[in-house]
């Protein structure tokens, strides 16, 4: 989670009133995704 602190910690600091979600995967999950080409 030391990489998403960080960038929330950036994000806010540009915009103090916004809300921020991140969606962390698991490291080394696997899972189909549609490719766009």
């Amino acid at each position: 989670h030391d990489v998403t602190d960080a960038v929330t910690a950036d994000l806010l600091a540009v915009y103090p009133n916004a809300e921020i979600i991140i969606h962390e995967d698991p490291e080394g999950l696997e899972e189909d995704r549609a490719v766009f080409k």
